[in-house]
């Protein structure tokens, strides 16, 4: 499972937009689950995260798709206008799921 983050801080009152412009036409397949995260004492420093169903070597494989990448970078270019710094912007290898007593 490979797991994408990227912290935001947005522009103020752009948080409807910043989403509409992060929101692919279409995900791709291997995405299991996407969520953002507004802080809240500031929402506009916003979390975002996703886990795709993938290993390394198939993450490697999905960003040399050059379908997948003309997709990611005019998401890139349709979101700066809304964020006004970024700060953790990684790929994670999840290590291990920690289930908690409410799952």
């Amino acid at each position: 499972m490979i797991c994408l983050m990227t912290e935001r801080w947005i522009r103020p009152g752009a948080y409807d937009a910043f989403r509409a412009a992060w929101l692919p036409d279409r995900h791709p397949d291997p995405l299991v689950r996407a969520f953002h995260l507004r802080d809240l004492a500031d929402p506009d420093h916003v979390v975002s995260f996703g886990f795709l169903d993938l290993d390394p070597g198939g993450w490697a494989a999905l960003r040399a798709d050059p379908a997948m990448a003309a997709v990611q970078s005019a998401r890139m270019a349709a979101m700066a206008e809304h964020v006004e710094r970024t700060g953790l912007d990684a790929v994670f290898a999840v290590a291990e799921e920690v289930p908690g007593p409410a799952a």
